[in-house]
C-alpha cells in the first residue's frame, strides 16, 4: 500500500530517528506529527486516543516501533469524510 505524502514524511522522519531509541523503546507505539514525536504508549489504542485528543480531525502516523506496518490516521476517514 503506497503512503500519502504527509504519511510519507512523518514516516521518514521516525526512520531518521536513531537506531539506539528505535532499540531502548522497541515494541512501543509511537504517535508522530509534523515530523515530532507526541509521546510513546504501550499500546495502539491508547496512541490512537490521543491522537484524536490532541489533533482531532488531521492526519497523523503511529508506528509500532520494530515493525514493518504502518498505521496512519485521518479522522475524516474514519467519519466517512472526505
Amino acid at each position: 500500500m503506497a503512503l500519502d505524502e504527509d504519511i510519507k514524511r512523518e514516516y521518514d522522519f521516525y526512520l531518521s530517528q536513531p537506531e539506539e531509541w528505535k532499540k531502548e523503546n522497541y515494541g512501543k507505539t509511537v504517535l508522530i506529527k509534523d515530523q515530532k514525536i507526541h509521546g510513546l504508549y504501550a499500546s495502539y489504542e491508547d496512541a490512537f486516543q490521543e491522537g484524536i485528543k490532541q489533533f482531532g480531525d488531521t492526519k497523523f502516523l503511529i508506528h509500532e516501533i520494530g515493525s514493518k506496518d504502518v498505521l496512519n490516521y485521518n479522522t475524516f476517514s474514519l467519519t466517512g469524510m472526505t
